[in-house]
């Protein structure tokens, strides 16, 4: 991974912001989509579908189903997810962020190193 932190250009702006732009560290990428997904618990049919795993979609399913209540179970089925995420490479990482976040007003993503920006992840095509 060349890029430092990656910039998202929307064609309105960020909710409870007044920017059209996002910038997001390389390394709080990975929060920034668990966060993205945990805000998304109002639809659980947009939740279960945008899960990073099969396994996590087919448990997620059968809590819901079984509307469980338990908040312990809940919080390991978050870790569990967090893990999950953890695991992803920067770039998956940029596109699960980009499909949480409805993908059809994303009209950009840019990558910065230092004081220049990329359109590409591995920083080889200059802005």
């Amino acid at each position: 991974m060349c890029f430092e932190y990656v910039e998202f250009v929307k064609s309105s702006n960020w909710e409870n912001t007044d920017s059209h732009f996002r910038v997001i560290a390389a390394n709080d990428l990975a929060r920034a989509c668990v966060d993205s997904w945990m805000t998304a618990q109002d639809d659980t049919n947009f939740s279960q579908a945008t899960l990073p795993t099969y396994e996590l979609k087919e448990k997620y399913g059968r809590m819901v189903d079984d509307d469980v209540d338990d908040q312990t179970a809940w919080d390991k089925f978050y870790d569990e997810v967090h893990k999950a995420v953890d695991k992803m490479s920067h770039v998956k990482l940029v596109e699960y962020f980009i499909t949480l976040n409805d993908p059809v007003t994303i009209k950009a993503v840019h990558y910065k190193r230092g004081d220049s920006l990329y359109f590409d992840p591995e920083c080889t095509d200059a802005y």
